[in-house]
């Protein structure tokens, strides 16, 4: 246990003894419930690949952060910036880096995608494949906690599909 718990400690610098000791118990219970979740995934049949312990952290971590939390859009500011040659910029003149281009969007922890708190519509400039499986339509609708786009249209609601338990 305490080898699996050194692999990746929750590193906190601090001079109260207790909050050692929270922090020791939490990776404690982190390493348990991957190590209970491991066995699960052995007993299944036919047996799944379970996820490794900083994966399993970083979803726990998700979850907990997602879990049962509304999401709060606010307009950008539209403070003055001054520029190398003493020119006035707004923020949205600014230029931005291109985001990178990413091989898959990654789908949000099973707990967070289905608990049913904060998934609105969002209508998007890009469009992009739906995120459901099994369906290959292109959309212009986000869901605005999870941020992936799915069919939400006459024909097709891949959007409650998606988020139904």
């Amino acid at each position: 246990m305490d080898s699996l718990i050194g692999l990746y400690r929750t590193r906190i610098r601090s001079k109260k003894w207790y909050l050692r000791i929270f922090f020791h118990m939490l990776d404690l219970t982190v390493v348990n419930a991957w190590l209970l979740y491991k066995q699960c995934c052995s007993l299944k049949s036919p047996p799944i690949r379970a996820v490794r312990l900083h994966e399993f952290k970083a979803i726990v971590a998700e979850g907990l952060c997602k879990e049962r939390k509304e999401v709060v859009v606010r307009k950008a500011s539209k403070r003055k910036m001054i520029g190398y040659h003493g020119f006035e910029l707004m923020k949205s003149d600014c230029l931005q880096p291109a985001p990178k281009r990413t091989c898959a969007t990654t789908l949000p922890a099973a707990d967070v995608q289905h608990d049913g708190v904060g998934h609105w519509p969002l209508w998007s400039a890009s469009r992009q494949r739906c995120k459901r499986r099994d369906c290959v339509g292109m959309s212009r609708v986000m869901c605005l906690k999870c941020k992936v786009h799915l069919c939400f249209n006459n024909h097709q609601n891949c959007f409650l599909t998606f988020h139904r338990p």
